[in-house]
């Protein structure tokens, strides 16, 4: 799923206007770089356990 600047601009508005909004973009990003982080170890590797 690809987005524009200006959806990626409201998704994030609407995440930080939150009480711990800032918290939550942080745990969304880290979230993210680590099943990154999987996928290529497991396309490296040719794990399929995950």
């Amino acid at each position: 799923m690809e987005f524009t600047q200006e959806q990626m601009s409201e998704i994030i508005s609407s995440l930080t206007n939150g009480k711990e909004g800032f918290q939550e973009l942080i745990r969304l990003g880290m979230e993210s770089l680590m099943k990154s982080e999987r996928e290529i170890y497991d396309s490296q590797t040719n794990d399929v356990s995950s």
